[in-house]
């Protein structure tokens, strides 16, 4: 579990997150501080019930990403699919600039193996499916395709 206490270091951690998320939850900073720790040393498992809140509040959803992957899933949000023919070819231009950002981050994190270059690829990686999942419900949704035969 060493990379799931990287994942929530990295979304706790850090004074001005702590803050935030103390203000926003009503945690107490020392225990969101302690949250951020390994559990082995003298860091605290998350409850589950506040794991939401802690999530919301700090914008950052990696540690449910991360759950899901332990168990074998793969985890993204519902996208918003585009109104119109602009929003669409736009949203084929996002996914060309994800994918190339996805290759980049993964090329340097199999470079360079560090956590946090571990984490900036699978985030580049999810943004990636997402956006895919995004134009793919788009397709599903058109309109504009009928079959001749």
């Amino acid at each position: 579990m060493a990379i799931l206490d990287a994942v929530t270091a990295e979304t706790i951690r850090g004074a001005d997150k702590i803050k935030v998320i103390s203000a926003k939850t009503g945690i107490p900073k020392g225990t969101l501080y302690r949250y951020g720790l390994p559990v082995e040393t003298t860091g605290l498992d998350i409850p589950l019930r506040k794991l939401a809140p802690i999530m919301k509040a700090a914008g950052n959803y990696s540690i449910l990403r991360r759950l899901a992957a332990d168990c074998g899933y793969l985890l993204v949000r519902e996208p918003k699919t585009p109104r119109n023919r602009l929003d669409t070819v736009q949203l084929i231009g996002k996914l060309q600039k994800c994918a190339s950002d996805a290759v980049q981050k993964t090329l340097e994190f199999f470079e360079k193996p560090k956590v946090t270059a571990m984490t900036a690829a699978a985030s580049a990686l999810d943004d990636t499916a997402c956006t895919a999942i995004g134009l793919k419900k788009t397709v599903l949704r058109s309109n504009q395709l009928e079959l001749a035969f």
